[in-house]
């Protein structure tokens, strides 16, 4: 079996070998016959589709000596032979997301004007053509609009939002759509057969699903198949099943953020394709969506934003994981519902095995605030393990509202002797964010200014017990309850 790609291999070099976009098909051919083709063509469509394919083929086509007698590519004449070597100087591909600048515009205006080497027809195709800068495309929307007679121009975009309509109402644009299932399919199996690779109509029908309508995605994904010794579809393409994928946001919505970071370390080292996997976490957010009308938007922003930035990043998973613990240090993630079902099931009891309060006296905050003053009265000689005064929380809320956030969720241990106030986090990523650019700086100047805490130092720790989670509701039963002394306060805690 040959390593060759499959989608090289077996990429279409005629019209009557394209499938999936006979209507197109059509136009061309009865264009190119009646001579009446027009000198730009714009293709656009989803990745995968034959866009730069199909520019190819009309490129050979336009040039074929043949085409009248057959209506489609021969592949036998001078011209058709040239252009199957790449032994032709009259086909220039031009990538435009690595030749985007003005000057190899430049370069292509002044070369359009000397007459073809060998071939019918100069044809220029620029793929990716919305990568273009805003100066290139200006350079060359005189040239688009009246080109010499022999030369034919083809762009292909993916975006084509990002063409200028200035570039776009001088060529003709025609729209590439997904493949469907059947055809996609039908292609696969003759590939099979060729390559002599026993796959089933379920796996074909598995390939197919997760390439999205992409004939290319589908035909790479085929050939990692066949190169996989036996190991099953989804281990070999790199692909969670929508059973994991669902246990992984269960665990994103339960805030169960140790167990979803481990996962995602998994998938790390297990070479799950990381595009594949926001992809289809999105995906099967959809699927709950429609069988459950229940929605976690604050989840699918977050995956699209991923997404949207994945192919620009260097290291993918580093990225991906960064962003999930972003997602997870923002508090507790918001919940969205449909109807009376909500996403996300927060618990906000604290059992008595999980926390032991030790003080001598509450904290009993007295506020009066104002933008260059807080007075918070602290009346403890020693206070270990209970919550921050909500008079130092509103004050660094004016500074940094994240940070605020964050000391919601946190403890706080006063030591009077040592004249240090310790802040107590769990999560390795919020104590760093703390420590980070001059959020320190922000503490010790709110703390200075509290009554009772002039001279305190603020340090920074992590707690041992992953239950030390102070959430806001239990913050404020604890400051609703000022008149109790501290065994009835801390009863009606635990």
């Amino acid at each position: 079996m040959s390593t060759q790609v499959f989608y090289r291999k077996y990429r279409p070099s005629d019209f009557a070998s394209l499938k999936g976009q006979d209507s197109l098909k059509d136009i061309l051919i009865n264009s190119i016959a009646s001579n009446s083709y027009t000198h730009g063509y714009l293709f656009t469509g989803p990745r995968g589709t034959g866009k730069t394919t199909t520019a190819r083929i009309l490129a050979k086509a336009v040039n074929c000596l043949k085409f009248s007698d057959v209506l489609d590519v021969c592949n036998e004449c001078e011209n058709c032979n040239l252009i199957n070597e790449n032994a032709s100087l009259d086909i220039i591909e031009l990538d435009a997301a690595s030749n985007r600048g003005i000057e190899e515009i430049r370069q292509l205006k002044e070369s359009i004007n000397f007459l073809p080497v060998n071939l019918v027809k100069k044809v220029y195709i620029i793929d990716e053509a919305h990568m273009l800068t805003k100066e290139a495309f200006n350079a060359l929307l005189k040239t688009l609009e009246e080109p010499p007679e022999h030369v034919l121009f083809i762009l292909a975009t993916t975006e084509v939002h990002k063409v200028p309509i200035t570039i776009l109402s001088r060529i003709v644009r025609l729209d590439f759509n997904l493949v469907s299932e059947d055809v996609a399919i039908n292609k696969l199996k003759k590939i099979a057969e060729e390559e002599n690779i026993k796959i089933s109509e379920e796996d074909l029908k598995y390939i197919y699903k997760i390439s999205g309508g992409s004939f290319r995605d589908a035909e790479t994904f085929l050939s990692k198949v066949a190169s996989s010794k036996g190991e099953s579809i989804a281990k070999s393409l790199g692909i969670i099943n929508s059973a994991e994928l669902k246990e992984f946001i269960e665990l994103v919505n339960g805030n169960e953020y140790i167990d979803a970071l481990s996962r995602i370390d998994d998938y790390r080292f297990n070479n799950v394709n990381p595009n594949y996997f926001i992809e289809n976490l999105l995906e099967v957010l959809i699927e709950n969506f429609v069988e459950q009308k229940t929605i976690n938007n604050d989840l699918i922003l977050k995956l699209e934003e991923i997404l949207a930035n994945l192919n620009r990043i260097s290291s993918p998973w580093v990225y991906i994981k960064s962003k999930f613990i972003q997602y997870f240090s923002n508090s507790i993630p918001g919940t969205s519902e449909l109807g009376d079902k909500p996403i996300v099931n927060i618990k906000t009891e604290i059992e008595s095995k999980s926390k032991t309060i030790k003080k001598d006296e509450v904290l009993k905050p007295s506020i009066d605030s104002s933008r260059d003053k807080v007075t918070v009265e602290v009346k403890a000689e020693s206070v270990s393990d209970t919550v921050i005064p909500q008079g130092i929380i509103d004050e660094v809320e004016k500074e940094d509202r994240r940070l605020a956030a964050i000391l919601e969720t946190s403890f706080i241990n006063i030591d009077k002797g040592n004249k240090t106030i310790e802040i107590l986090q769990q999560f390795e990523f919020n104590r760093k964010y703390i420590l980070n650019g001059q959020r320190l700086e922000i503490l010790n100047k709110v703390v200075s200014a509290a009554n009772n805490l002039s001279g305190f130092k603020v340090e920074v720790k992590i707690t041992n017990s992953s239950n030390n989670i102070a959430p806001k509701e239990v913050k404020e039963t604890i400051q609703s309850k000022e008149n109790k002394d501290n065994s009835e306060l801390v009863e009606s805690i635990i």
